[in-house]
């Protein structure tokens, strides 16, 4: 299972938009993530509180999370494990530029995640198709991955293993104190992001970019923190549905080499656009421990099929005969849900953080809609992590104290 948490840093915060599979699709599986520090919960929105960043390192900053993730479901060919890196370099350009003004809270970030398979079988790492998205995923990411798993055009061509993998490319820009509400204490902020397809998933499925914007709001009261986060999305694509990958271009049938026939496209259409939804309730302890707990809900339309016929069959018309059986289909949208809590605990410059997950489509199989606290089976829905946090300004803060 691959765990699917979100760090919440002050720079890349709001929330998330994602989604996999249809109405009452099959589940999809992983946990979304987000952007502050393990310290800062699980989610996607940001907080008010900021730690000023050491003057000689002007502005610039760099995070580092690395995230051990593991399934819940230990039956034989089920279990899955995997080992993630992500690196956030960041610029406080507002503390810069416009430091006394509404600007200075704007900053600048670059989140690039690897994911490693320490054991297990995820076909992400092999090819063809695959069941859960990356760990470290935003949640209009795992819309994205999981296209991809459902549509054949997989991280890997072809069956050989690939033991690592890179993904997407993400820049942001956020605010995170737009305005604050007077009386009401609400602090408002705001965040933009946009993705550069660096993963061979993406590039398989035709990923142009996405774009998105997060409108945060959050109260304090005394030691627990209440947010929430509204974040529209738009992917582009080159085309409304990935093509298939082959596995072989011919095949040997009674002696003879054959050429294979396949479609030009999987059937699956790409993501339109899509919004989510985020609530997240977070506790201060003391000595330094913090607990979280968040939960998401993400919707997510498809693009519009191109045309209305089907190769090979003059009198198929889907424009006309499809809403024939709309009853069996539901809605268009896909819908999903996360729901994750966690623990963390600040040690100087380091922040460790414990918490479990579970990512999966609102709905069941059969219509009802999912509960998305846990779930232990070979949907790997539901992961356990552990991760741990630092940044080079809170080394430089360890080691050469204001």
């Amino acid at each position: 299972m691959n765990v699917k948490f979100v760090r919440w840093s002050t720079l890349t915060a709001l929330v998330v938009c994602t989604a996999a599979g249809g109405q009452v699709h099959a589940p999809t599986a992983g946990a979304p993530s987000d952007e502050p520090t393990p310290s800062k919960a699980t989610g996607e929105i940001a907080h008010s509180e900021e730690k000023d960043t050491p003057p000689k390192l002007k502005g610039f900053d760099v995070e580092l999370t690395l995230f051990d993730s593991s399934g819940v479901y230990f039956a034989a060919e089920a279990y899955t494990q995997t080992l993630s890196l992500e690196i956030t370099p960041s610029y406080a350009f507002g503390k810069q530029w416009f430091k006394g003004s509404w600007g200075e809270k704007l900053s600048a970030s670059v989140r690039l995640p690897i994911e490693a398979e320490l054991t297990g079988n995820d076909p992400r790492f092999r090819g063809r198709s695959f069941a859960s998205p990356s760990l470290f995923d935003f949640p209009e990411q795992v819309v994205i991955d999981e296209n991809s798993e459902v549509t054949t055009s997989g991280s890997v061509e072809g069956l050989a293993h690939q033991p690592v993998l890179l993904g997407d490319l993400w820049l942001g820009v956020s605010h995170n104190k737009l305005y604050v509400i007077p009386k009401l204490e609400v602090t408002l902020a705001a965040n933009m992001r946009a993705v550069i397809p660096t993963s061979v998933a993406s590039r398989n499925s035709g990923l142009i970019t996405t774009l998105s914007l997060g409108l945060s709001a959050e109260r304090e009261f005394g030691p627990l923190t209440l947010s929430y986060v509204f974040r529209p999305a738009k992917y582009f694509y080159s085309r409304s549905s990935p093509a298939l990958i082959p596995l072989t271009e011919t095949v040997q049938v009674n002696g003879r080499e054959t050429t294979l026939w396949r479609p030009d496209s999987t059937g699956n259409t790409n993501p339109h656009f899509g919004l989510s939804h985020a609530v997240e309730l977070s506790a201060k302890l003391p000595l330094g421990f913090s607990l979280s707990a968040s939960y998401v809900l993400t919707q997510v339309a498809p693009l519009p099929l191109s045309g209305c016929a089907v190769e090979g069959i003059p009198t198929a018309d889907v424009c006309r005969d499809g809403p024939l059986v709309s009853d069996l289909r539901g809605s268009a949208w896909r819908e999903d849900h996360w729901f994750s809590a966690q623990a963390d605990l600040e040690l100087k410059a380091f922040t460790v953080s414990l918490g479990v997950s579970t990512y999966r489509p609102l709905r069941d199989t059969n219509g009802s809609v999912s509960q998305p606290f846990w779930s232990a089976n070979r949907n790997n829905y539901t992961t356990v992590f552990l991760s741990v946090a630092t940044s080079l300004s809170q080394v430089a803060e360890l080691y050469d104290p204001p």
